[in-house]
């Protein structure tokens, strides 16, 4: 396949070293070794080809009424997450999209790469039921422009997720 390696050089140490350790298949996708150019996840599945469906986001979210619980959040790519379910799970009374400084000081990843992979310590993975079995997932690899495809029990069982029905079609 064309732009994937197992190589971990690229990723962030953090996420190299999780993959490592969880002696788990995985294959690193670089957008920039694809045949084409990435604009999102569409040039993704047709690139690589991969199921539309396949392809997951990964969203940090908190909960509480200070904020200080948190989550990842893997849903498919085209959803949105069901904030009321991911507060249910959590035992939390609501739930909310973090912000950009939340992500960036809680979990030390940006936007557009965001992956549940090497979770900070009390930071739940919650991971979609559709996502959960069948084909390899596409994750975010910690950076823009990786991703990490995964057998989805490794996924569930590495990262120790909750799994349920998370996302919610747009």
């Amino acid at each position: 396949m064309s732009g994937t390696t197992s190589d971990t050089a690229a990723l962030p140490r953090n996420i190299a070293e999780f993959l490592v350790r969880s002696e788990i298949g995985y294959r690193v996708v670089a957008h920039a070794s694809l045949s084409a150019p990435v604009r999102g996840p569409d040039d993704v599945a047709r690139l690589l080809p991969i199921a539309i469906d396949r392809i997951a986001k990964t969203l940090f979210v908190v909960g509480g009424i200070d904020r200080t619980s948190s989550a990842l959040v893997v849903v498919p790519v085209r959803d949105n997450v069901e904030l009321a379910v991911t507060a249910t799970a959590m035992g939390w009374q609501t739930a909310a999209l973090a912000t950009r400084a939340e992500l960036s000081e809680r979990i030390g990843q940006q936007p557009f790469g965001v992956s549940p992979l090497a979770a900070p310590h009390g930071v739940t993975v919650l991971v979609d039921v559709r996502l959960a079995s069948g084909a390899p997932v596409l994750v975010g690899a910690g950076v823009s422009g990786l991703e990490v495809e995964i057998d989805p029990s490794d996924l569930v069982r590495s990262t120790g997720a909750v799994v349920a029905g998370f996302g919610v079609d747009r």
